[in-house]
C-alpha cells in the first residue's frame, strides 16, 4: 500500500522548498541587521537545512545539534553523532559543511559546562569573523544562560532568534502547502479510523493509539498533545487521553495535534458520539461549537487584521464564555504564530494591527463547554489563506447526528 507521504513526496519540489525557507531566513536577517542565526530548536534546524536525525524529539531539550546559518551563504550544521548518523550527498546540497557539534549539554556534563561552553563561544567567534566580517550581531533560538552570559561578555549583541524564526516560517510556499496537505489527509485518516473503533467498552488510550499508528504508518513524526478525552472528561478542555473507558451515550473529543509527513502540522479536533441516540444537552454543545467555527472561518481571509478578527469573532452564549478557546493559531513546521484572540483578549496580542496574508496556515478552533458543566466539544479546520479567501485542508465531515 502506496503511503501519503509517499504519494504526496512525488508532487514537492524539495530543492524549491529549500530554497524557500533559507531565503525567508536570510531575508529575516537583512531586515534586522543580523549577521546570522544559530539554531538549536530541532523544528528550526530542518527548516533552514532540511536535515533531521531519529533522535528529533530527544534534541528538543537536549543541545547537541545546532546549525550556522549567515545572512548570505548555506549553511553549517553542527552534529552530535557523525559517525552513527551519516549525511548522504542529497543532504548537503543545501549546507556547506557538516562538522561535530561542541555540546556542553547537562546530559554530558552535568554541572561541570564552564571549559565546554567557552569552547563552544570560540567557536561561534570564529565562524562570525569567517562568514560576517566585523558583525557580532547574531540571532538566537534558545540557549543555556551560561553560554549566553559567555557571548555577552566577549561583546557579542544576542538576539531573538525565536522570533525571528517564527517571522521567516509565517509565509507558506507551495510546496510547504503540499506538505501541509499531507499531514492534514493523514489526520482526517486516523479520524476516520478513531470513528470506526468507538465503541462501548475502548479506553481513551486505545482511541489515541489509533492516530499515532495511523500518523508513523503514513510517514508521520510524532504526535503534540495526548488530548483525547471522553464523557465528563471533555470538559474543561485540555485533559490527556487516560485509561478512562469510553460508555455508551457518551462524547469523545480529540484534537490531534500532528507532526505528521515531511514534519508539517496537521491540526484538526472533532467530537463523535459514542452511540446513535445524542441528547438534548450534546446537540447543543455540538451546535455551538459548529457555529463559532464557521463564524470565525469567514473571516480568515487576506487583508483581515488580528484585531478585526478578535472584534468580529463569534459570541456564544453567556454560559459558554469563560471556556472559549482562542479564535485561532498558525501552523507550519510546528504550532506557531500568531495567536488569534478573542475581543476579550486582545491584550495578549502584540501586533493587533497585522493582517492575514496569502499563504498563511491557521488553525480556527471552536470550544463549547460550561463551567461546571457535564460534557464539551472542541472543534478545529486547518485553512491555508489564499489571494481570494481561504481553502480547507480537510474533507473530514461533521457528526450528523449532533448536528440535527
Amino acid at each position: 500500500m502506496q503511503t501519503i507521504k509517499e504519494r504526496a513526496d512525488a508532487a514537492i519540489d524539495f530543492r524549491a522548498l529549500c530554497r524557500h525557507r533559507l531565503a525567508r531566513i536570510q531575508q529575516q536577517l537583512h531586515h534586522s541587521d543580523i549577521a546570522a542565526a544559530v539554531l538549536f530548536e530541532p523544528q528550526n534546524i530542518r527548516y533552514a537545512t532540511n536535515l533531521t536525525n531519529a533522535n528529533l524529539l530527544w534534541t528538543s531539550y537536549t543541545p547537541v545539534r545546532y546549525a550556522f546559518v549567515p545572512a548570505d551563504g548555506l549553511p553549517i550544521m553542527f552534529e552530535y553523532a557523525l559517525k552513527t548518523c551519516p549525511i548522504s550527498a542529497d543532504d548537503l546540497e543545501f549546507v556547506a559543511d557538516v562538522r561535530p557539534a561542541t555540546s556542553f549539554a547537562t546530559f554530558y556534563k552535568l554541572d561541570a559546562k564552564a571549559p565546554f561552553v567557552e569552547a563552544w563561544c570560540a567557536e561561534l567567534e570564529a565562524l562570525m569573523r569567517e562568514h560576517c566580517g566585523d558583525s557580532r550581531r547574531v540571532a538566537i533560538d534558545k540557549l543555556s544562560p551560561p553560554a549566553c552570559a559567555e557571548l555577552v561578555k566577549r561583546g557579542f549583541g544576542v538576539l531573538d532568534g525565536d522570533g525571528l524564526m517564527a517571522r521567516a516560517r509565517l509565509i507558506k510556499s507551495d510546496e510547504e502547502i503540499t506538505c501541509l496537505r499531507a499531514a492534514v489527509e493523514v489526520a482526517d485518516l486516523g479520524a476516520r479510523r478513531i470513528r470506526e473503533r468507538l465503541r462501548p467498552g475502548i479506553t481513551e488510550q486505545q482511541l489515541w493509539a489509533t492516530l499515532h499508528e495511523t500518523n508513523v504508518e503514513h510517514g508521520g513524526e510524532w504526535l503534540e498533545t495526548r488530548l483525547l478525552t471522553s464523557g465528563a472528561r471533555t470538559n474543561p478542555w485540555y485533559q490527556s487521553a487516560s485509561e478512562k473507558v469510553v460508555e455508551d451515550g457518551e462524547l469523545i473529543v480529540f484534537d490531534t495535534d500532528m507532526v505528521g509527513p515531511f514534519g508539517y502540522v496537521g491540526d484538526i479536533s472533532r467530537a463523535y458520539l459514542c452511540g446513535d441516540r445524542p441528547s438534548d444537552a450534546q446537540k447543543r454543545l455540538y451546535r455551538v461549537a459548529y457555529d463559532t467555527l464557521h463564524h470565525n472561518l469567514d473571516l480568515m481571509r487576506p487583508g483581515v487584521s488580528f484585531r478585526e478578527i478578535a472584534e468580529r469573532c463569534f459570541e456564544p452564549p453567556e454560559e459558554f464564555r469563560a471556556y472559549q478557546e482562542a479564535v485561532g493559531h498558525g501552523a507550519g513546521v510546528q504550532i506557531e504564530f500568531p495567536l488569534l484572540c478573542r475581543k476579550d483578549e486582545i491584550h495578549r496580542m502584540p501586533y493587533p494591527d497585522m493582517e492575514l496574508e496569502s499563504g498563511m496556515v491557521i488553525c480556527a478552533e471552536a470550544y463549547a463547554g460550561e463551567v461546571e458543566g457535564y460534557e464539551g466539544v472542541k472543534l478545529e479546520q486547518q485553512l491555508v489563506v489564499t489571494s481570494s479567501g481561504h481553502e480547507l485542508m480537510s474533507s473530514l465531515p461533521f457528526e450528523d447526528v449532533l448536528l440535527i
